[in-house]
């Protein structure tokens, strides 16, 4: 039950942050970090590896867009 409804949330979450991304919001990228630790979670508890791998990956991705984009905003 509990890891339906963390899919759910963070599906939703995910969605929202890049709803927020696709509005040139840098927030949009702090929740999406958000979601992929729900992804995280939600792959521990179901045993998918690659989904928690996947997902890490991801959160680097995140990490370095908001590395470039405090170095230098989008106009």
């Amino acid at each position: 039950m509990i890891a339906t409804v963390l899919s759910w949330v963070g599906c939703f979450t995910l969605l929202y942050g890049l709803k927020l991304i696709g509005d040139k919001k840098l927030s949009g990228f702090y929740v999406a970090l958000v979601a992929e630790a729900l992804w995280i979670a939600w792959g521990a508890m179901t045993h998918a590896w690659a989904l928690i791998l996947m997902s890490a990956w991801i959160i680097g991705m995140y990490v370095r867009a908001i590395w470039l984009w405090r170095k230098a905003p989008p106009s």
